[in-house]
Order: structure tokens, then C-alpha cells, then sequence
């Protein structure tokens, strides 16, 4: 056997490619997605109608929710239930996604943007600040004191809960149903669109290129460079080790140590916005401006 060939041989890593894939809607854009027992749910500007696939690398189908003529900004998979929420307060529930789609009360006069769950409590987020919660999505929704301007996105890890939004405005919780408190988010007056909590990090995205990361979402927030210039980053998803986010002309960067570098990649979208990315099921599917792309997990 010669040296270094045999048992000891490792191939070189390879870098997964991203492929396009049919979106079955003929107008919209697509702002969030998520993933629950099995099903691929993107949501957007598609007057109520939601797409979704059971492969990554399959068929995306059109299913009408039935909520009419509603921008749909936001959704999450929760016990059993599907769960989606949008503009006007409008928020509702399905077990199966291919099926019937029920409106629910969700006490939320405004857009709802943001959706998330500690397990216990689902809290949702929006226009004016506002906040609202619930054990059951499909029952009773309270409203809680609203947290400062619009928040866009809302995330739990680590026994915490934090909230974005406009003019950099970041609040933390440990109960949503209680205090929130203002926090120095190191956007200054810029919008952020989203935040999520991967592998002990917590990482905000939002307008001119700005990223920032945090090991204490209640301390220092440190600004990154994502190789984004001046664009905004609209959407971030966090999977296998990995932070990706995505924005307008195609811009796609991701990095598995967002205290570090990040590294652009091509995302097959061309000049396209994307809007949401997303990991789950060992793949990542990225969506936005009519276009939908997919890929395998990341090499190891």
C-alpha cells in the first residue's frame, strides 16, 4: 500500500450547489419560512395562499387559505399546529396544511410580522410594538404591553426572548407575558428585519449591510462584515453549524462562526431579492422574489 492512499484517504470536501425550483405562484414574493412534520410553508404576498413541498428538492404546490386577500408575513409549526400570521391582526391555525385553515381571534389590531415559541408560550410581534401571547394558538390571545416601535422579527434560545425592529430598537424578556427591556442593539437607527439564536450565538440582521452577534443578548451586540456593502440583509437562517443570510441582487453569505468571516456564495436567485432562508431536514431552501432555490446540507 503506498503512503496515504488506502484507509487513510479522505475525499476533498465539496462544496453543495444551489438549484432553482419552480414557484407555482405567477405574482408576490416571499417573506418567511418554516417547517413542521414533514412539510416545506413559505408565506408572503400572495394574497392568502401559501406554497409548500414535503421535498426539498420536489414540487412546490399552491394551497389558498382561505384568509382572503391577506399579506401573510410570518408562520411556525407549534406542538401540532401550523400556525400563520399576517396583515390586519389576521392569524390562522391548520393540523394539516393541505387541508382546511382556521381564522383565530388573535387580539392583534395591527401587521403581524414576527412568531415564536419557548414550548409553552407562542408570542407574536408587530406594528406598533405590539405584543401578544398565548399556551394555545388556537384559543386565547392576550395582549401585553407594547415594547417600544415596530418589531419585525421575535426569537427564544438560551432562556431568553428577544425582539427587533425599527430604528435598531432590540428587547429582551425572560417571560414575554412581563417586563421587556430595551437593550443597545449596535444598529444605532437602523431597521432590523430579523434575529435568531444558533449553537450559543445570537445574530441580528437588518438595513445597510449591518449583522451583528452576541453571546448575552442583555450586554454587547458587535457589528460584522457579511460582504453585503451598504445592501440590506433581509432574511437569516441558522442549521447544521451554520448562519446563512440573504438579501437584494442575489447576495447570499453564510459562515459557521459569525464572530468571524463570512463567505459569499452564488445562490442561483441572479439579480432576484431573496427574502427568507431556511434549514431543515438536512437541506436549505431559500425564497423570495417569485423564485425558490434549494440545496443539500453542508459538506463535512
Amino acid at each position: 500500500m503506498i503512503k496515504g492512499i488506502g484507509a487513510a484517504f479522505k475525499r476533498p470536501k465539496k462544496t453543495p450547489v444551489w438549484f432553482q425550483r419552480t414557484n407555482p405562484m405567477s405574482s408576490g414574493y416571499s417573506d418567511e419560512q418554516f417547517y413542521g412534520n414533514g412539510y416545506y410553508i413559505t408565506v408572503g404576498n400572495y394574497a392568502g395562499h401559501i406554497i409548500y413541498t414535503t421535498n426539498s428538492i420536489g414540487t412546490w404546490v399552491d394551497k389558498d387559505t382561505g384568509a382572503g386577500s391577506i399579506h401573510q408575513y410570518c408562520g411556525a409549526y407549534i406542538g401540532s399546529t401550523y400556525v400563520i400570521a399576517g396583515a390586519s391582526g389576521n392569524l390562522i391555525t391548520a393540523t394539516d396544511p393541505t387541508g382546511t385553515w382556521t381564522s383565530r381571534t388573535s387580539n392583534f389590531s395591527g401587521i403581524i410580522y414576527g412568531i415564536a415559541t419557548d414550548g409553552t408560550t407562542v408570542t407574536i410581534v408587530g406594528e406598533g410594538g405590539g405584543v401578544c401571547t398565548s399556551t394555545d394558538p388556537t384559543g386565547t390571545w392576550t395582549s401585553r404591553t407594547a415594547i417600544g416601535l415596530v418589531k419585525y422579527s421575535v426569537a427564544y434560545g438560551n432562556s431568553i426572548w428577544v425582539a427587533v425592529g425599527s430604528s435598531g430598537q432590540l428587547y429582551t424578556a425572560t417571560d414575554p407575558t412581563g417586563t421587556w427591556t430595551s437593550r443597545t442593539s449596535g444598529f444605532g437607527t437602523t431597521l432590523i428585519y430579523e434575529v435568531v439564536y444558533g449553537n450559543g450565538y445570537w445574530v441580528a440582521c437588518g438595513e445597510s449591510g449591518k449583522v451583528a452577534w452576541s453571546t448575552d443578548p442583555t450586554g454587547t451586540w458587535t457589528i460584522v462584515d457579511v460582504g453585503f456593502s451598504t445592501s440590506g440583509v433581509y432574511g437569516m437562517g441558522y442549521g447544521d453549524g451554520y448562519f446563512r443570510v440573504v438579501g437584494p441582487t442575489g447576495l447570499m453569505s453564510y459562515t459557521d462562526d459569525p464572530t468571524g468571516a463570512w463567505t459569499s456564495e452564488t445562490s442561483s436567485f441572479g439579480t432576484g431579492t431573496i427574502g427568507a432562508v431556511l434549514y431543515a431536514d438536512n437541506a436549505w431552501i431559500a425564497a423570495g422574489s417569485l423564485k425558490l432555490a434549494s440545496r443539500a446540507k453542508d459538506p463535512v
